[in-house]
């Protein structure tokens, strides 16, 4: 079940994740007069084991535990739930593992031995990130309504980057799950706006490119033909309590959307012309408007 949102009494959790019981213990007790909730973790698997089950808001990571390393337990981390601040602990002729780290997504790291002055001037920095996101997550959770419209250019590179922000957009009301469907029913629609709509390439088209291995070059001679290169796609986003509604619109002729709601057996071996048929798995509602450039995509609340 999806938890609400909600203020939490401005209380900060924070997970120690340390095999040293003496290092484990002066962390705590350099933290423990701040306030915040402490969660101790002597090992990578009690790390994962107690992170899934209280989700914090922080960690405080050693980087050399044996068996499960802080190494995999980051990666476990960031495999599902991005949005942890994560701060890594090495010995201190060790800081290529704390640069590897980094790279894998964590957001800082401490050298050993850690001094109180390192620690808690980080953690209240932190901390202060967090109340603000907390705080905002607790306003767009009373939104009763929120409309936007976005305008987007012939750009497939930042088409993904578009579905996601979309999608994330719809957070207040639905979970993660329903999220990833929701950003990947919107890809289709979009990616099928940029090519089938604004640059006028059919499904033959298509076919016939990536066969011959030149879609790339397809894409790129369309991108510089006036008839295709100035046109835009136009998403009017509207999210409500209880669904979440886009209405996409190319610039495009237009199709008839009826042809690509099912799969034929001859389209079931290729790896395109699948995306209307994908997304309507993902959405409640999906409906072509008019002579096919416009199509409406519903999701509702569970």
């Amino acid at each position: 079940m999806r938890k609400k949102v909600k203020l939490r009494d401005n209380i900060t959790t924070i997970m120690l994740v340390e095999d040293e019981e003496i290092n484990l213990r002066l962390m705590e007790g350099m933290l423990g007069h701040l306030g915040h909730r402490l969660i101790l973790a002597r090992n990578g698997r009690e790390a994962i084991k107690k992170f899934n089950k209280f989700q914090p808001d922080i960690v405080i990571l050693d980087i050399l535990m044996p068996r499960i390393s802080g190494i995999e337990v980051l990666k476990e981390i960031r495999s599902s739930e991005s949005g942890t601040i994560v701060i890594m602990v090495t010995a201190s002729n060790k800081e290529e593992h704390a640069i590897e780290s980094l790279r894998l997504g964590a957001n800082n790291y401490l050298k050993k031995p850690v001094h109180y002055d390192d620690l808690v001037p980080l953690i209240h920095k932190y901390n202060s990130t967090i109340q603000k996101r907390t705080m905002e997550k607790l306003v767009l959770s009373k939104m009763v309504s929120r409309k936007f419209v976005m305008e987007i250019e012939n750009d497939l590179q930042i088409i993904p980057k578009i579905a996601q922000y979309l999608a994330n957009e719809t957070s207040t009301i639905f979970d993660k799950d329903e999220i990833v469907s929701v950003n990947i029913a919107l890809l289709e629609l979009l990616v099928n706006a940029f090519e089938h709509g604004n640059l006028g390439i059919s499904y033959q088209d298509k076919s016939k490119a990536i066969a011959e291995k030149r879609l790339e070059k397809l894409y790129a001679e369309r991108l510089v033909d006036p008839r295709f290169s100035n046109r835009k796609i136009v998403i009017d986003f509207t999210l409500e309590k209880d669904a979440c509604e886009w209405i996409i619109t190319d610039e495009g002729e237009g199709f008839q959307s009826r042809e690509y709601t099912t799969l034929n057996e001859d389209d079931r071996e290729n790896e395109h012309g699948r995306g209307i048929f994908i997304s309507n798995f993902h959405l409640d509602e999906l409906e072509y408007i008019g002579k096919g450039n416009k199509v409406r995509a519903l999701k509702k609340k569970k």
